[in-house]
């Protein structure tokens, strides 16, 4: 019957409905079905979100809170960055690959069919600072900071060898993507390696290695824009 099926719903689809701070949705569902018992089941639903919603904040805070007791505590006024060329490439790929398979695992199919607004606009409090991002959204998101680091860690460099010393860790971050077979990360990389500001740095390249150059050149060949996507879909097969 409808109202076996509408249960089916709430049980199973219930991210569908999550949409804080208002829950729309939810609301209009609640006073507009005739069925008590679905009525109560919304309600259940919606004070669970608002819990989680709670819980979340609270979280939160207290997050922010030890965060800024660390800062104040006598010896830690800062966070010393950290040094790119010094973390292991293996470790950068699996950590991108660990947030890229979270982010597309939390995909709802039916948001792949709708445009996504991530690059409509520039984020301002008055247009998108209360929006919810959607979970492709947030893929893109991600994609693009991704893009973001690798240019940003190269051009904070004012050494052109040293530049090329990151050019060559991001290229073997690549590489080490490829091998584990995460596309996401490997083609933002790759973006930002191929954007015209750092593909301009002619000094800079002129210190990459020839080894280097050739493992670029390879996953341009398989990944790059103008790339035959059988070559890595033949990769994902293996």
């Amino acid at each position: 019957s409808l109202r076996v099926v509408i249960t089916c719903f709430l049980n199973s689809c219930k991210e569908d409905f999550c949409q804080p701070p208002r829950y729309s949705t939810l609301y209009h569902f609640i006073k507009h079905v005739p069925d008590r018992d679905l009525q109560k089941q919304g309600q259940t639903l919606l004070e669970d979100f608002k819990i989680d919603e709670e819980t979340n904040q609270l979280n939160n805070d207290n997050n922010k809170s030890k965060t800024n007791a660390l800062y104040n505590e006598k010896g830690f006024d800062y966070i010393q960055p950290w040094n790119i060329l010094e973390i292991s490439s293996t470790i950068i790929a699996e950590q991108l690959t660990i947030v890229d398979a979270d982010l597309l695992k939390r995909v709802l199919p039916y948001e792949c069919l709708t445009p996504s607004t991530s690059g409509c606009s520039r984020r301002t409090p008055s247009n998108n600072s209360n929006r919810t991002l959607s979970t492709i959204d947030k893929t893109i998101e991600f994609f693009n900071a991704v893009v973001a680091r690798v240019i940003a860690t190269i051009l904070k460099e004012q050494d052109e060898e040293q530049r090329s010393h990151v050019i060559e860790k991001w290229i073997d971050v690549a590489h080490q993507c490829r091998k584990i077979k995460n596309f996401s990360s490997l083609t933002a990389i790759l973006n930002g390696l191929l954007s015209g500001c750092i593909y301009r740095l002619n000094t800079a390249w002129s210190y990459v290695t020839q080894d280097y150059q050739s493992i670029l050149e390879e996953l341009k060949k398989v990944f790059g824009s103008c790339a035959d996507r059988k070559e890595a879909r033949a990769i994902l097969d293996k």
